[in-house]
């Protein structure tokens, strides 16, 4: 659906409840951290929660590792010339 020009799509703006939840959950982040490293350091826990909680810790501590995508020369051949663009400002 298209907007009229010169028209908000939204006019009402961003619901005044968001930045509250937001401002809420931070306010528990510390707690919630410290929920994750009670997990990684339990004997109790199965492996599977314990690396879990190491991951969910280390993805916010150093950000979610980044995919490398690896293309074939046949794969490059096929790309248009905007493709190619877009991967070279990637």
């Amino acid at each position: 659906m298209a907007f009229e020009k010169g028209k908000s799509g939204n006019p009402g703006g961003r619901p005044k409840g968001v930045k509250n939840i937001r401002k809420e959950a931070q306010a528990h982040c510390p707690a919630a951290l410290a929920v994750l490293v009670e997990i990684m350091q339990s004997t109790t826990e199965a492996t599977k929660d314990r690396l879990k909680a190491v991951e969910l810790l280390l993805d916010r501590a150093h950000g979610k590792p980044v995919a490398e995508i690896e293309y074939t020369r046949e794969q490059i051949a096929l790309m248009s010339d905007e493709q190619l663009e877009k991967l070279i400002k990637s």
